[in-house]
Protein backbone atom coordinates (compact mmCIF):
# COMPACT_ATOMS: atom_id res chain seq x y z
CA UNK A 1 0.00 0.00 0.00
CA UNK A 2 2.69 2.51 0.99
CA UNK A 3 4.84 1.44 -1.93
CA UNK A 4 1.85 2.14 -4.19
CA UNK A 5 1.69 5.69 -2.84
CA UNK A 6 5.40 6.21 -3.24
CA UNK A 7 5.31 4.62 -6.66
CA UNK A 8 2.99 7.44 -7.71
CA UNK A 9 5.33 10.28 -6.75
CA UNK A 10 5.28 11.34 -10.40
CA UNK A 11 1.49 11.69 -10.13
CA UNK A 12 1.02 13.92 -7.06
CA UNK A 13 -2.68 14.37 -7.79
CA UNK A 14 -3.30 10.70 -6.98
CA UNK A 15 -2.74 11.26 -3.25
CA UNK A 16 -3.56 14.59 -1.64
CA UNK A 17 -2.55 13.60 1.89
CA UNK A 18 -1.58 10.50 3.81
CA UNK A 19 -2.28 9.09 7.27
CA UNK A 20 -0.04 6.25 8.47
CA UNK A 21 -1.26 4.47 11.60
CA UNK A 22 1.21 2.85 13.99
CA UNK A 23 3.79 1.66 11.53
CA UNK A 24 7.15 3.19 10.73
CA UNK A 25 9.50 2.87 7.78
CA UNK A 26 12.31 3.05 10.34
CA UNK A 27 11.69 0.83 13.37
CA UNK A 28 8.54 -1.21 12.83
CA UNK A 29 10.35 -4.17 11.31
CA UNK A 30 12.36 -4.67 14.51
CA UNK A 31 9.22 -4.70 16.65
CA UNK A 32 7.40 -7.00 14.26
CA UNK A 33 10.34 -9.37 13.90
CA UNK A 34 10.40 -9.98 17.64
CA UNK A 35 6.66 -10.35 18.16
CA UNK A 36 4.97 -11.84 15.10
CA UNK A 37 6.99 -15.04 14.62
CA UNK A 38 6.34 -15.97 18.26
CA UNK A 39 2.64 -15.17 17.88
CA UNK A 40 2.30 -17.13 14.64
CA UNK A 41 4.14 -20.13 16.13
CA UNK A 42 1.77 -20.07 19.10
CA UNK A 43 -1.26 -19.78 16.81
CA UNK A 44 -0.01 -22.73 14.73
CA UNK A 45 0.44 -24.85 17.87
CA UNK A 46 -3.20 -24.58 18.96
CA UNK A 47 -5.14 -27.75 18.18
CA UNK A 48 -8.85 -27.21 17.49
CA UNK A 49 -9.50 -30.93 16.89
CA UNK A 50 -12.83 -31.95 18.42
CA UNK A 51 -13.91 -28.39 19.24
CA UNK A 52 -17.22 -27.54 17.57
CA UNK A 53 -18.20 -24.49 19.62
CA UNK A 54 -16.72 -21.09 18.79
CA UNK A 55 -16.88 -19.88 22.41
CA UNK A 56 -14.92 -22.94 23.59
CA UNK A 57 -12.38 -22.31 20.85
CA UNK A 58 -12.01 -18.69 21.98
CA UNK A 59 -11.41 -19.81 25.57
CA UNK A 60 -8.76 -22.26 24.36
CA UNK A 61 -7.02 -19.57 22.31
CA UNK A 62 -7.07 -17.10 25.21
CA UNK A 63 -5.60 -19.73 27.53
CA UNK A 64 -2.83 -20.74 25.11
CA UNK A 65 -1.89 -17.18 24.16
CA UNK A 66 -1.79 -16.01 27.77
CA UNK A 67 0.33 -19.04 28.72
CA UNK A 68 2.76 -18.23 25.92
CA UNK A 69 3.05 -14.63 27.19
CA UNK A 70 3.15 -13.47 23.58
CA UNK A 71 0.24 -11.05 24.05
CA UNK A 72 -1.85 -9.68 26.89
CA UNK A 73 -5.59 -9.40 27.32
CA UNK A 74 -5.63 -5.95 25.69
CA UNK A 75 -4.51 -7.42 22.37
CA UNK A 76 -6.55 -10.59 22.59
CA UNK A 77 -9.58 -9.25 20.71
CA UNK A 78 -7.51 -8.54 17.63
CA UNK A 79 -6.24 -12.13 17.50
CA UNK A 80 -9.67 -13.61 18.23
CA UNK A 81 -11.05 -11.84 15.15
CA UNK A 82 -9.04 -14.39 13.15
CA UNK A 83 -10.90 -17.33 14.69
CA UNK A 84 -14.05 -18.63 13.09
CA UNK A 85 -15.86 -21.16 10.98
CA UNK A 86 -13.74 -22.31 8.05
CA UNK A 87 -15.16 -23.32 4.65
CA UNK A 88 -15.13 -26.98 5.68
CA UNK A 89 -17.32 -26.03 8.68
CA UNK A 90 -14.53 -26.71 11.19
CA UNK A 91 -13.47 -24.13 13.74
CA UNK A 92 -10.00 -22.66 13.44
CA UNK A 93 -7.95 -19.79 12.10
CA UNK A 94 -9.64 -18.10 9.16
CA UNK A 95 -6.38 -16.44 8.22
CA UNK A 96 -3.71 -18.61 6.64
CA UNK A 97 -1.31 -18.88 9.58
CA UNK A 98 1.09 -21.19 7.73
CA UNK A 99 1.45 -18.76 4.82
CA UNK A 100 1.78 -15.75 7.12
CA UNK A 101 4.50 -17.59 9.03
CA UNK A 102 6.33 -18.71 5.89
CA UNK A 103 6.34 -15.27 4.24
CA UNK A 104 6.44 -13.07 7.30
CA UNK A 105 9.88 -11.62 6.59
CA UNK A 106 8.70 -10.52 3.13
CA UNK A 107 5.59 -8.95 4.64
CA UNK A 108 7.47 -7.17 7.44
CA UNK A 109 10.31 -5.81 5.31
CA UNK A 110 9.73 -2.21 4.37
CA UNK A 111 10.31 -1.56 0.66
CA UNK A 112 13.51 0.14 -0.44
CA UNK A 113 12.62 3.82 -0.62
CA UNK A 114 15.97 5.05 -1.91
CA UNK A 115 15.42 8.26 -3.83
CA UNK A 116 11.66 8.26 -3.26
CA UNK A 117 9.88 11.08 -1.49
CA UNK A 118 6.22 11.82 -0.87
CA UNK A 119 5.93 15.59 -0.38
CA UNK A 120 2.25 15.76 0.51
CA UNK A 121 0.98 16.34 4.04
CA UNK A 122 1.49 13.18 6.07
CA UNK A 123 0.31 12.33 9.56
CA UNK A 124 1.91 9.42 11.40
CA UNK A 125 -0.30 8.37 14.31
CA UNK A 126 1.13 6.06 16.94
CA UNK A 127 -0.30 4.45 20.01
CA UNK A 128 1.42 5.86 23.07
CA UNK A 129 1.76 2.33 24.50
CA UNK A 130 2.93 0.81 21.22
CA UNK A 131 6.53 0.33 20.11
CA UNK A 132 5.86 0.51 16.37
CA UNK A 133 6.69 4.19 15.90
CA UNK A 134 9.51 5.46 18.09
CA UNK A 135 9.76 9.24 18.67
CA UNK A 136 13.34 9.01 17.41
CA UNK A 137 12.06 7.79 14.01
CA UNK A 138 10.79 11.20 12.95
CA UNK A 139 14.06 12.45 11.44
CA UNK A 140 14.37 9.35 9.25
CA UNK A 141 10.65 9.48 8.40
CA UNK A 142 11.08 13.06 7.20
CA UNK A 143 13.64 11.89 4.64
CA UNK A 144 10.83 10.07 2.83
CA UNK A 145 7.92 12.24 3.99
CA UNK A 146 9.30 15.79 4.44
CA UNK A 147 5.89 17.18 5.46
CA UNK A 148 5.28 14.51 8.07
CA UNK A 149 4.16 15.09 11.61
CA UNK A 150 4.05 12.46 14.32
CA UNK A 151 1.36 12.35 16.99
CA UNK A 152 0.48 9.81 19.65
CA UNK A 153 -2.87 8.64 20.98
CA UNK A 154 -2.91 8.26 24.75
CA UNK A 155 -4.13 5.02 26.31
CA UNK A 156 -3.67 3.10 23.07
CA UNK A 157 -1.38 0.37 21.85
CA UNK A 158 -0.92 -0.84 18.29
CA UNK A 159 -4.65 -0.93 17.50
CA UNK A 160 -4.94 2.80 17.97
CA UNK A 161 -8.29 3.32 16.28
CA UNK A 162 -9.95 0.50 18.24
CA UNK A 163 -8.36 1.11 21.64
CA UNK A 164 -9.06 4.85 21.82
CA UNK A 165 -11.33 5.77 18.89
CA UNK A 166 -12.34 9.16 20.30
CA UNK A 167 -8.76 10.37 20.66
CA UNK A 168 -7.85 8.86 17.29
CA UNK A 169 -10.65 10.78 15.56
CA UNK A 170 -9.66 13.97 17.40
CA UNK A 171 -6.22 13.68 15.77
CA UNK A 172 -7.15 12.62 12.26
CA UNK A 173 -10.31 14.69 11.69
CA UNK A 174 -8.58 18.12 11.79
CA UNK A 175 -5.80 16.76 9.59
CA UNK A 176 -8.32 15.53 7.01
CA UNK A 177 -10.45 18.66 7.09
CA UNK A 178 -7.46 21.00 6.77
CA UNK A 179 -5.94 19.08 3.89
Amino acid sequence: MLSDVLGDVNEPTNVSSLIVVDISPVSTARALNEFMPRLLDTMKSINFQGINDLNKAKLLVKEKLLQSKVIDLNSMGFILMNLGLKPDQSIGWICNVDTLSKYFMDIATFPDLSGMVYKGPTLFVGGQESHYIQPSDINQIKKYFPNAELKYVEDAGHNVHAENPVAFLQLVTPFLTQK
